[in-house]
Protein backbone atom coordinates (compact mmCIF):
# COMPACT_ATOMS: atom_id res chain seq x y z
CA UNK A 1 0.00 0.00 0.00
CA UNK A 2 1.50 3.27 -1.11
CA UNK A 3 1.66 6.00 1.51
CA UNK A 4 0.51 9.47 0.53
CA UNK A 5 1.97 12.39 2.47
CA UNK A 6 0.28 15.67 1.70
CA UNK A 7 1.77 19.09 2.42
CA UNK A 8 -0.11 22.18 1.38
CA UNK A 9 1.33 25.64 1.92
CA UNK A 10 -1.91 27.56 2.23
CA UNK A 11 -5.54 26.91 1.42
CA UNK A 12 -8.46 29.32 1.54
CA UNK A 13 -11.86 27.85 0.80
CA UNK A 14 -15.57 27.95 1.63
CA UNK A 15 -16.50 24.89 3.66
CA UNK A 16 -19.81 24.64 1.94
CA UNK A 17 -18.63 24.74 -1.65
CA UNK A 18 -14.87 24.18 -2.03
CA UNK A 19 -14.98 26.40 -5.11
CA UNK A 20 -17.32 23.85 -6.67
CA UNK A 21 -20.56 25.01 -8.16
CA UNK A 22 -22.52 22.32 -6.34
CA UNK A 23 -22.13 18.94 -4.78
CA UNK A 24 -24.44 16.00 -3.98
CA UNK A 25 -23.70 13.79 -1.00
CA UNK A 26 -25.47 11.18 1.14
CA UNK A 27 -26.69 12.49 4.47
CA UNK A 28 -28.12 9.22 5.79
CA UNK A 29 -29.02 5.74 4.55
CA UNK A 30 -28.08 4.67 1.06
CA UNK A 31 -28.18 1.63 -1.25
CA UNK A 32 -29.03 -1.02 1.34
CA UNK A 33 -32.66 -0.81 2.49
CA UNK A 34 -33.49 -1.36 6.13
CA UNK A 35 -35.43 -0.03 9.09
CA UNK A 36 -32.86 1.13 11.59
CA UNK A 37 -32.72 4.12 13.92
CA UNK A 38 -29.49 5.56 15.32
CA UNK A 39 -26.63 7.76 14.08
CA UNK A 40 -27.10 9.08 10.56
CA UNK A 41 -24.10 7.05 9.39
CA UNK A 42 -25.73 3.72 10.25
CA UNK A 43 -29.47 4.50 10.04
CA UNK A 44 -31.42 2.75 7.30
CA UNK A 45 -34.52 3.64 5.29
CA UNK A 46 -36.68 1.85 2.73
CA UNK A 47 -37.81 4.28 0.08
CA UNK A 48 -37.77 7.60 1.98
CA UNK A 49 -40.05 9.94 0.05
CA UNK A 50 -41.62 12.96 1.74
CA UNK A 51 -39.68 15.47 3.84
CA UNK A 52 -40.77 18.35 6.05
CA UNK A 53 -39.27 20.56 8.75
CA UNK A 54 -40.95 20.25 12.15
CA UNK A 55 -41.46 22.99 14.73
CA UNK A 56 -38.04 22.26 16.29
CA UNK A 57 -36.19 22.66 13.00
CA UNK A 58 -35.55 18.96 12.45
CA UNK A 59 -36.37 16.86 9.38
CA UNK A 60 -39.39 14.55 9.24
CA UNK A 61 -39.22 11.67 6.76
CA UNK A 62 -42.08 9.62 5.33
CA UNK A 63 -40.33 6.25 5.11
CA UNK A 64 -42.53 4.76 2.40
CA UNK A 65 -41.45 1.12 2.40
CA UNK A 66 -41.14 0.89 6.18
CA UNK A 67 -44.66 2.30 6.70
CA UNK A 68 -43.46 4.70 9.36
CA UNK A 69 -42.43 8.29 10.03
CA UNK A 70 -38.87 9.04 11.05
CA UNK A 71 -37.15 12.15 12.36
CA UNK A 72 -33.60 13.29 11.62
CA UNK A 73 -32.25 15.37 14.50
CA UNK A 74 -29.99 17.98 12.88
CA UNK A 75 -28.21 18.69 16.15
CA UNK A 76 -27.52 15.16 17.39
CA UNK A 77 -27.28 13.81 13.80
CA UNK A 78 -29.44 10.84 14.70
CA UNK A 79 -32.52 9.14 13.23
CA UNK A 80 -35.56 8.20 15.34
CA UNK A 81 -38.88 6.57 14.40
CA UNK A 82 -41.63 8.87 15.69
CA UNK A 83 -44.77 7.03 14.50
CA UNK A 84 -45.69 3.69 12.96
CA UNK A 85 -44.98 0.07 13.82
CA UNK A 86 -43.27 -0.69 10.51
CA UNK A 87 -46.06 -3.12 9.59
CA UNK A 88 -48.53 -1.93 6.92
CA UNK A 89 -52.06 -1.31 8.15
CA UNK A 90 -54.64 1.29 9.11
CA UNK A 91 -54.67 1.75 12.88
CA UNK A 92 -55.03 4.98 14.82
CA UNK A 93 -53.79 5.45 18.36
CA UNK A 94 -50.49 6.17 20.04
CA UNK A 95 -47.41 6.68 17.91
CA UNK A 96 -46.08 3.27 19.00
CA UNK A 97 -49.25 1.39 17.97
CA UNK A 98 -50.36 3.36 14.90
CA UNK A 99 -50.03 1.78 11.47
CA UNK A 100 -49.57 3.42 8.08
CA UNK A 101 -49.70 1.98 4.57
CA UNK A 102 -47.09 3.56 2.31
CA UNK A 103 -46.80 7.13 3.70
CA UNK A 104 -45.55 9.60 1.10
CA UNK A 105 -45.78 13.38 1.54
CA UNK A 106 -46.08 15.21 4.84
CA UNK A 107 -46.38 18.73 6.21
CA UNK A 108 -46.58 20.52 9.57
CA UNK A 109 -49.21 23.00 10.71
CA UNK A 110 -48.61 26.19 12.68
CA UNK A 111 -48.93 24.43 16.06
CA UNK A 112 -46.58 21.55 15.24
CA UNK A 113 -49.07 18.83 14.28
CA UNK A 114 -47.81 16.59 11.48
CA UNK A 115 -50.07 15.65 8.57
CA UNK A 116 -49.15 12.62 6.46
CA UNK A 117 -50.42 11.37 3.12
CA UNK A 118 -51.20 7.72 3.88
CA UNK A 119 -51.10 6.74 0.22
CA UNK A 120 -52.16 3.14 0.51
CA UNK A 121 -55.12 3.98 2.73
CA UNK A 122 -56.17 7.00 0.62
CA UNK A 123 -56.40 9.28 3.65
CA UNK A 124 -54.46 12.01 5.46
CA UNK A 125 -53.33 11.09 8.96
CA UNK A 126 -52.56 13.51 11.76
CA UNK A 127 -49.85 13.07 14.38
CA UNK A 128 -50.50 15.58 17.13
CA UNK A 129 -47.83 17.03 19.40
CA UNK A 130 -48.46 14.32 22.02
CA UNK A 131 -47.89 11.55 19.47
CA UNK A 132 -51.51 10.48 18.98
CA UNK A 133 -52.38 9.43 15.42
CA UNK A 134 -55.85 10.06 13.96
CA UNK A 135 -57.44 10.25 10.52
CA UNK A 136 -57.77 13.90 9.47
CA UNK A 137 -59.10 13.64 5.94
CA UNK A 138 -60.62 11.11 3.59
CA UNK A 139 -63.03 8.19 3.67
CA UNK A 140 -60.43 5.72 2.45
CA UNK A 141 -62.52 5.05 -0.67
CA UNK A 142 -61.28 5.68 -4.20
CA UNK A 143 -63.24 8.30 -6.07
CA UNK A 144 -64.05 11.99 -6.21
CA UNK A 145 -66.36 13.61 -3.68
CA UNK A 146 -66.30 16.90 -1.83
CA UNK A 147 -68.02 17.46 1.52
CA UNK A 148 -67.27 16.57 5.16
CA UNK A 149 -63.65 15.49 5.73
CA UNK A 150 -64.51 11.94 6.81
CA UNK A 151 -66.65 11.23 3.74
CA UNK A 152 -64.56 12.98 1.06
CA UNK A 153 -63.11 10.76 -1.64
CA UNK A 154 -59.80 11.06 -3.46
CA UNK A 155 -58.03 9.11 -6.20
CA UNK A 156 -54.43 9.19 -5.03
CA UNK A 157 -53.09 11.95 -2.83
CA UNK A 158 -49.87 13.76 -3.64
CA UNK A 159 -48.41 16.86 -2.03
CA UNK A 160 -50.01 18.76 0.83
CA UNK A 161 -49.39 22.15 2.41
CA UNK A 162 -51.04 24.63 4.79
CA UNK A 163 -51.67 28.29 4.07
CA UNK A 164 -51.56 31.05 6.67
CA UNK A 165 -55.27 30.66 7.41
CA UNK A 166 -55.07 27.00 8.38
CA UNK A 167 -56.49 25.66 5.12
CA UNK A 168 -54.90 22.39 4.00
CA UNK A 169 -54.32 21.92 0.26
CA UNK A 170 -53.90 18.43 -1.18
CA UNK A 171 -53.09 17.45 -4.75
CA UNK A 172 -55.54 14.79 -5.98
CA UNK A 173 -53.28 13.16 -8.54
CA UNK A 174 -55.51 11.10 -10.80
CA UNK A 175 -58.53 13.38 -10.43
CA UNK A 176 -56.25 16.15 -11.73
CA UNK A 177 -57.42 18.57 -9.08
CA UNK A 178 -56.19 20.55 -6.09
CA UNK A 179 -58.52 19.99 -3.12
CA UNK A 180 -58.84 22.10 0.03
CA UNK A 181 -59.72 21.15 3.61
CA UNK A 182 -60.96 24.17 5.58
CA UNK A 183 -60.56 24.46 9.37
CA UNK A 184 -64.31 23.79 9.68
CA UNK A 185 -63.74 20.27 8.30
CA UNK A 186 -65.23 20.77 4.83
CA UNK A 187 -63.52 19.63 1.62
CA UNK A 188 -63.89 21.60 -1.61
CA UNK A 189 -62.23 21.58 -5.00
CA UNK A 190 -59.86 24.52 -5.18
CA UNK A 191 -58.49 24.23 -8.73
CA UNK A 192 -58.63 21.91 -11.70
CA UNK A 193 -61.58 20.71 -13.74
CA UNK A 194 -60.63 17.08 -13.51
CA UNK A 195 -62.25 16.05 -16.81
CA UNK A 196 -59.40 15.68 -19.24
CA UNK A 197 -60.91 13.75 -22.15
CA UNK A 198 -62.85 16.69 -23.59
CA UNK A 199 -62.85 18.55 -26.87
CA UNK A 200 -59.57 20.26 -26.06
CA UNK A 201 -57.72 17.07 -25.12
CA UNK A 202 -55.94 14.28 -26.93
CA UNK A 203 -57.56 11.87 -24.49
CA UNK A 204 -54.09 10.79 -23.35
CA UNK A 205 -54.83 11.67 -19.75
CA UNK A 206 -54.34 15.39 -19.33
CA UNK A 207 -54.07 18.83 -20.80
CA UNK A 208 -52.33 22.01 -19.80
CA UNK A 209 -54.71 24.92 -19.57
CA UNK A 210 -54.63 28.09 -17.49
CA UNK A 211 -57.72 29.73 -16.07
CA UNK A 212 -59.48 30.45 -12.82
CA UNK A 213 -60.08 27.75 -10.23
CA UNK A 214 -61.88 24.79 -11.88
CA UNK A 215 -61.44 26.14 -15.41
CA UNK A 216 -57.75 25.24 -15.25
CA UNK A 217 -56.45 21.80 -16.21
CA UNK A 218 -53.64 19.75 -14.67
CA UNK A 219 -52.13 16.37 -15.52
CA UNK A 220 -51.36 14.50 -12.30
CA UNK A 221 -50.46 17.41 -10.00
CA UNK A 222 -48.00 16.42 -7.30
CA UNK A 223 -45.90 18.61 -5.01
CA UNK A 224 -47.38 21.79 -3.51
CA UNK A 225 -45.41 24.74 -2.08
CA UNK A 226 -46.40 28.24 -0.95
CA UNK A 227 -44.03 31.14 -1.54
CA UNK A 228 -43.71 34.07 0.85
CA UNK A 229 -46.26 36.05 -1.18
CA UNK A 230 -48.93 33.41 -0.60
CA UNK A 231 -48.85 32.04 -4.14
CA UNK A 232 -49.35 28.28 -4.40
CA UNK A 233 -46.85 26.52 -6.68
CA UNK A 234 -47.82 23.17 -8.19
CA UNK A 235 -45.59 20.57 -9.80
CA UNK A 236 -47.78 19.52 -12.74
CA UNK A 237 -46.08 16.14 -12.98
CA UNK A 238 -47.12 14.65 -16.32
CA UNK A 239 -47.38 17.99 -18.09
CA UNK A 240 -43.70 18.57 -17.33
CA UNK A 241 -44.80 21.96 -16.03
CA UNK A 242 -44.78 24.23 -12.99
CA UNK A 243 -48.01 26.08 -12.30
CA UNK A 244 -48.87 28.96 -9.97
CA UNK A 245 -52.19 29.76 -8.29
CA UNK A 246 -52.53 33.28 -6.96
CA UNK A 247 -54.73 34.40 -4.07
CA UNK A 248 -57.59 35.12 -6.48
CA UNK A 249 -57.55 31.58 -7.85
CA UNK A 250 -55.92 32.40 -11.18
CA UNK A 251 -53.87 29.47 -12.47
CA UNK A 252 -50.91 30.38 -14.67
CA UNK A 253 -48.03 28.41 -16.15
CA UNK A 254 -44.63 29.45 -14.80
CA UNK A 255 -42.80 26.89 -16.89
CA UNK A 256 -44.21 24.53 -19.49
CA UNK A 257 -44.89 24.20 -23.19
CA UNK A 258 -48.26 23.38 -24.75
CA UNK A 259 -48.10 20.88 -27.60
CA UNK A 260 -50.62 19.09 -29.84
CA UNK A 261 -53.98 18.57 -28.22
CA UNK A 262 -53.12 21.16 -25.55
CA UNK A 263 -51.08 18.60 -23.64
CA UNK A 264 -47.82 19.59 -21.99
CA UNK A 265 -44.64 18.83 -23.90
CA UNK A 266 -42.14 16.74 -21.94
CA UNK A 267 -38.44 16.31 -22.54
CA UNK A 268 -35.07 17.52 -21.36
CA UNK A 269 -33.69 20.86 -22.39
CA UNK A 270 -31.91 23.60 -20.46
CA UNK A 271 -31.87 27.23 -21.49
CA UNK A 272 -34.30 30.11 -21.42
CA UNK A 273 -37.41 29.39 -19.39
CA UNK A 274 -39.63 29.82 -22.44
CA UNK A 275 -37.82 27.00 -24.26
CA UNK A 276 -36.74 24.65 -21.46
CA UNK A 277 -38.31 21.21 -21.13
CA UNK A 278 -38.79 18.92 -18.15
CA UNK A 279 -39.59 15.24 -18.21
CA UNK A 280 -41.64 14.92 -15.03
CA UNK A 281 -41.72 17.73 -12.47
CA UNK A 282 -41.64 15.78 -9.21
CA UNK A 283 -40.81 18.31 -6.50
CA UNK A 284 -39.96 21.97 -6.16
CA UNK A 285 -38.31 24.17 -3.53
CA UNK A 286 -38.39 27.96 -3.62
CA UNK A 287 -35.40 29.90 -2.32
CA UNK A 288 -34.67 33.62 -2.15
CA UNK A 289 -30.99 32.92 -2.77
CA UNK A 290 -31.18 30.18 -5.39
CA UNK A 291 -34.47 30.63 -7.23
CA UNK A 292 -36.55 27.51 -7.87
CA UNK A 293 -34.93 24.11 -7.39
CA UNK A 294 -36.69 21.33 -9.30
CA UNK A 295 -36.35 17.56 -9.21
CA UNK A 296 -36.95 16.18 -12.71
CA UNK A 297 -38.15 12.58 -12.45
CA UNK A 298 -37.12 9.96 -15.03
CA UNK A 299 -34.41 12.37 -16.18
CA UNK A 300 -32.82 11.80 -12.74
CA UNK A 301 -31.64 15.40 -12.58
CA UNK A 302 -31.92 18.34 -10.24
CA UNK A 303 -32.40 21.62 -12.05
CA UNK A 304 -32.39 25.28 -11.12
CA UNK A 305 -34.56 28.10 -12.44
CA UNK A 306 -32.99 31.47 -11.83
CA UNK A 307 -32.98 34.71 -13.80
CA UNK A 308 -35.38 33.14 -16.34
CA UNK A 309 -32.86 30.42 -17.14
CA UNK A 310 -33.00 26.67 -16.50
CA UNK A 311 -29.75 24.91 -15.64
CA UNK A 312 -29.03 21.32 -14.65
CA UNK A 313 -27.07 21.45 -11.40
CA UNK A 314 -26.84 17.78 -10.41
CA UNK A 315 -27.41 14.37 -11.94
CA UNK A 316 -27.03 12.93 -15.40
CA UNK A 317 -28.29 9.35 -15.68
CA UNK A 318 -30.18 7.32 -13.05
CA UNK A 319 -28.03 5.68 -10.41
CA UNK A 320 -26.40 6.29 -7.07
CA UNK A 321 -23.22 8.32 -6.83
CA UNK A 322 -22.04 11.16 -4.66
CA UNK A 323 -19.97 13.79 -6.35
CA UNK A 324 -19.79 17.15 -7.99
CA UNK A 325 -22.59 18.40 -10.21
CA UNK A 326 -23.27 16.31 -13.27
CA UNK A 327 -21.04 13.49 -12.01
CA UNK A 328 -23.50 12.76 -9.20
CA UNK A 329 -26.46 10.39 -9.64
CA UNK A 330 -29.92 10.05 -8.13
CA UNK A 331 -32.71 7.56 -8.73
CA UNK A 332 -35.25 7.84 -11.55
CA UNK A 333 -38.10 8.42 -9.11
CA UNK A 334 -37.48 10.94 -6.37
CA UNK A 335 -39.11 12.30 -3.26
CA UNK A 336 -39.47 15.77 -1.83
CA UNK A 337 -36.74 18.40 -1.97
CA UNK A 338 -36.67 21.07 0.77
CA UNK A 339 -34.26 23.79 1.82
CA UNK A 340 -32.14 23.07 4.88
CA UNK A 341 -33.56 25.09 7.80
CA UNK A 342 -30.16 26.42 8.87
CA UNK A 343 -27.99 26.28 5.74
CA UNK A 344 -29.30 28.43 2.91
CA UNK A 345 -27.00 26.84 0.35
CA UNK A 346 -28.07 23.28 1.19
CA UNK A 347 -31.15 21.34 0.09
CA UNK A 348 -32.34 17.99 1.42
CA UNK A 349 -33.74 15.36 -0.97
CA UNK A 350 -35.52 12.07 -0.44
CA UNK A 351 -34.00 9.52 -2.83
CA UNK A 352 -36.36 6.52 -2.47
CA UNK A 353 -34.84 4.29 -5.14
CA UNK A 354 -31.50 4.52 -3.35
CA UNK A 355 -33.04 4.36 0.15
CA UNK A 356 -31.14 7.53 1.00
CA UNK A 357 -31.48 11.08 2.24
CA UNK A 358 -29.23 13.23 0.07
CA UNK A 359 -27.79 16.73 0.49
CA UNK A 360 -27.44 19.13 -2.43
CA UNK A 361 -24.84 21.77 -1.56
CA UNK A 362 -24.83 24.79 -3.84
CA UNK A 363 -22.16 27.41 -4.34
CA UNK A 364 -22.99 30.13 -1.84
CA UNK A 365 -21.44 32.85 -4.04
CA UNK A 366 -19.39 34.19 -1.18
CA UNK A 367 -22.18 33.94 1.41
CA UNK A 368 -20.77 30.83 3.05
CA UNK A 369 -18.25 30.69 5.88
CA UNK A 370 -14.77 31.07 4.41
CA UNK A 371 -11.90 29.68 6.44
CA UNK A 372 -8.20 30.19 5.81
CA UNK A 373 -6.17 27.19 6.90
CA UNK A 374 -2.40 27.04 7.16
CA UNK A 375 -0.98 23.56 6.63
CA UNK A 376 2.58 24.77 6.34
CA UNK A 377 4.00 23.01 9.43
CA UNK A 378 3.66 20.21 10.14
CA UNK A 379 2.44 18.10 7.19
CA UNK A 380 -0.33 15.55 7.72
CA UNK A 381 0.31 12.02 6.50
CA UNK A 382 -2.75 9.79 5.87
CA UNK A 383 -3.44 7.02 3.41
CA UNK A 384 -4.96 5.63 1.24
CA UNK A 385 -6.91 8.35 -0.51
CA UNK A 386 -9.33 7.38 -2.01
CA UNK A 387 -10.12 4.63 0.47
CA UNK A 388 -12.61 1.78 0.73
CA UNK A 389 -12.78 1.09 4.45
CA UNK A 390 -9.88 2.47 6.55
CA UNK A 391 -7.79 5.61 6.94
CA UNK A 392 -4.26 5.29 8.35
CA UNK A 393 -2.75 8.34 10.03
CA UNK A 394 0.94 8.77 10.90
CA UNK A 395 1.14 11.12 13.86
CA UNK A 396 3.69 12.32 16.44
CA UNK A 397 3.98 11.75 20.21
CA UNK A 398 3.00 15.34 20.85
CA UNK A 399 -0.32 14.65 19.05
CA UNK A 400 -1.49 12.25 21.76
CA UNK A 401 -4.66 13.55 23.40
CA UNK A 402 -5.61 15.72 20.44
CA UNK A 403 -8.81 15.15 18.44
CA UNK A 404 -9.50 13.59 15.05
CA UNK A 405 -12.77 14.54 13.35
CA UNK A 406 -14.47 13.53 10.11
CA UNK A 407 -16.92 16.10 8.75
CA UNK A 408 -19.31 16.18 5.81
CA UNK A 409 -18.67 18.84 3.18
CA UNK A 410 -21.30 21.07 4.76
CA UNK A 411 -19.51 20.92 8.12
CA UNK A 412 -21.66 18.33 9.93
CA UNK A 413 -19.75 16.15 12.38
CA UNK A 414 -19.67 12.48 11.27
CA UNK A 415 -17.01 10.97 13.53
CA UNK A 416 -14.77 12.06 16.41
CA UNK A 417 -12.12 10.39 18.56
CA UNK A 418 -9.16 11.19 20.74
CA UNK A 419 -5.67 10.33 19.47
CA UNK A 420 -4.25 7.47 21.54
CA UNK A 421 -1.54 6.15 19.21
CA UNK A 422 0.98 7.68 16.85
CA UNK A 423 -0.38 5.32 14.18
CA UNK A 424 -4.15 5.68 14.21
CA UNK A 425 -6.45 3.53 12.06
CA UNK A 426 -9.97 4.87 11.49
CA UNK A 427 -12.61 2.32 10.49
CA UNK A 428 -14.96 3.91 7.94
CA UNK A 429 -17.44 1.05 7.93
CA UNK A 430 -20.94 2.52 8.14
CA UNK A 431 -19.94 5.82 6.49
CA UNK A 432 -21.52 6.25 3.07
CA UNK A 433 -19.46 6.72 -0.07
CA UNK A 434 -18.54 10.28 -0.94
CA UNK A 435 -16.14 13.10 -0.10
CA UNK A 436 -15.40 14.08 3.50
CA UNK A 437 -13.15 16.34 5.55
CA UNK A 438 -10.45 15.00 7.85
CA UNK A 439 -9.65 17.42 10.65
CA UNK A 440 -6.80 16.87 13.10
CA UNK A 441 -5.88 19.40 15.79
CA UNK A 442 -2.76 21.27 14.78
CA UNK A 443 -2.92 20.17 11.13
CA UNK A 444 -6.03 21.86 9.74
CA UNK A 445 -8.48 20.20 7.38
CA UNK A 446 -7.92 17.79 4.47
CA UNK A 447 -10.39 16.32 2.01
CA UNK A 448 -10.63 12.59 1.24
CA UNK A 449 -12.90 10.22 -0.68
CA UNK A 450 -14.65 7.10 0.67
CA UNK A 451 -15.49 4.66 -2.15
Amino acid sequence: MKKIALTVLFISFALTSFSQKNYLETFSGGVKPGNLDGPIQTARFRGPTGLAINKDGNVLVADYGNHNIKLIDLVDLAVLTVAGTGTPGFTNGTKELAQFYFPTYLTVDSTGNVFVIDYGNKVVRKIDTSGMVTTALGSGQFGYKDGPADSAKFSAMGGLVFDDHGDLYVSDIFNNRIRKLSPDGNVTTFAGGGVVDDEDSTGSGGILRDGKYEDARFYNPSDLVFDKEGVLWVSDYNNGAIRKIDKSGNVSTFLGTIGPGNAGVRGYKDGEISEALFNRVASIAISDEHGVIVVDDLSARIRQIKDDTVTTIAGSVPGYRNGEGLNAKIGRISGTIIQHPKKKNTFILGDPENHAIRLLILDSLGKGTTTSISLNDPSLSFYPNPTLDFLNLDLKPEDLGKTIQILSLNGSLIFEKEINETKEIINLDGISTGFYLLKVDGYGIRKFEKR
